[in-house]
């Protein structure tokens, strides 16, 4: 009965003592072996050894994280072990299917008062915007509570330094749009501060219209003196001006590449009288 395919999870879990006590491990099919061992990773010292693909795990892994839907904080072990099998699985697949999934169980063990600091860690490691996508439509909810924890988790994921709150989260898809070249996920969250930075933009590509090939390599690097001089001097400004700066400089470069490029042999002061409406580009 153990070993039937139409066992949840959830059900197996609950037994796992019984099934160590009596040492039937090798009784176990793969999919039991494989998740009593994710288990004993989680809570053991002692690991069984088990040979399996990644493929055999990513099935168990699954089969475990759809068991929460329905039987979340059934057990504070059970919602640790959810959340270890949440972040293995999204640490190499971050397919936006499961975001989704992860990301709706987070807001319900947040509705719940439940904790949901690991979960939320898992989901912004993968570095992936569709998750700020997928918060973003939280926003257009009737419950207050839902819609705060999504502005909260967006204002930890779009800190562009800037307090244009309404417009920024009125049109999420285009904030992401313009900067997901320049996106970095910091690793960051709730067990590490009360308000975490779950993604810096990196504001200097971004000012110097810097595109990449896959390769990695910028294909945009300072040409003159000026420009070397910018960008050092751009490193020591802080980060609200930088960003400033740097969403002007994208926006020339997108619209009128000639204009962005005399706005590039300016010096940085004058760019910056430029941005604040001091001076004419």
């Amino acid at each position: 009965l153990i070993n039937d395919k139409g066992i949840s999870f959830s059900t197996f879990f609950i037994l796992i003592p019984i099934l160590k006590k009596y040492n039937i491990f090798n009784k176990l099919n793969l999919r039991n072996r494989i998740a009593q061992k994710l288990y004993d990773e989680c809570f053991s010292t002692s690991v069984p050894r088990v040979t399996y693909t990644r493929s055999n795990e990513i099935y168990v892994l699954k089969w475990i994280i759809n068991s929460a839907a329905y039987d979340d904080g059934i057990d504070d072990d059970f919602d640790k072990m959810v959340d270890y099998a949440f972040a293995k699985l999204l640490d190499e697949n971050s397919e936006p299917q499961i975001i989704e999934n992860a990301i709706n169980l987070a807001y319900m063990r947040y509705l719940k008062n439940e904790f949901n600091h690991d979960l939320i860690w898992a989901i912004f490691r993968t570095g992936n915007p569709e998750a700020l996508r997928i918060v973003a439509r939280h926003l257009a909810t009737n419950d207050n509570e839902e819609k705060n924890f999504s502005k909260t988790l967006l204002e930890n994921a779009m800190d562009d330094g800037l307090e244009d709150e309404v417009n920024r989260f009125s049109d999420v898809d285009n904030w992401i749009e313009e900067n997901k070249p320049y996106l970095n996920f910091t690793g960051n969250g709730y067990n590490y501060s009360a308000s975490p930075r779950f993604c810096e933009i990196d504001t200097k590509s971004k000012y110097m219209g810097k595109c990449k090939k896959e390769s990695g390599f910028p294909m945009n690097i300072p040409q003159s003196q000026i420009e070397l001089e910018n960008i050092s001097n751009f490193k020591k400004l802080d980060y609200r001006t930088q960003v400033k700066l740097s969403r002007y400089s994208k926006f020339l470069h997108d619209t009128d590449i000639e204009k962005w490029k005399r706005w590039q042999k300016h010096s940085l002061q004058k760019q910056i009288q430029i941005v604040y409406g001091i001076r004419e580009v």
